[in-house]
């Protein structure tokens, strides 16, 4: 079976080989052999489990759920209804965040609208001096502050 070195193995799942130490330390992969002089020697195996811990990540699990599931692979367990509930919950996550996120937008908009009307305002009291536009705002922030009208003529 095919050995890799730390280096080489962190370079074909492009990780560093401190993010490898620490998946080690963790738990998330066994405790590499050892060549003869010294260096943590990796077999397929464990390039399969990076693998998988990039995949899982890229769908947002975080290590500690990770690594139960690879607890759970090797001690011959099914992970299924654990993997299953675990993107349930992310799901559930994401929904969260996608309303939130929404809801953010939405806000934005709104002030965008309100400092653009704002400006618009600004140009058009420039113009015409006698004209006062309502200065107030539903956002605080963005009121325009007119000086008061003076009489040029």
């Amino acid at each position: 079976m095919a050995q890799y070195q730390i280096g080489e193995i962190a370079k074909k799942v492009a990780l560093t080989p401190k993010t490898i130490r620490y998946y080690e330390a963790i738990g998330l992969l066994p405790k590499a052999s050892r060549t003869l002089s010294g260096y943590r020697a990796y077999d397929a195996t464990t390039l399969d489990r990076l693998e998988f811990i990039r995949k899982t990540q890229h769908l947002g699990l975080r290590l500690r759920e990770i690594r139960d599931v690879v607890q759970l692979l090797e001690s011959r367990q099914c992970p299924c209804r654990a993997v299953e509930q675990l993107l349930r919950q992310r799901l559930k996550e994401l929904d969260i965040s996608r309303a939130e996120l929404q809801g953010q937008i939405r806000r934005v908009r709104h002030a965008l609208r309100q400092a653009r009307r704002a400006h618009w305002l600004k140009h058009v009291r420039a113009r015409s001096p006698r004209q006062q536009p309502p200065p107030t705002t539903p956002l605080g922030f963005f009121s325009p502050r007119f000086p008061p009208a003076s009489d040029a003529s």
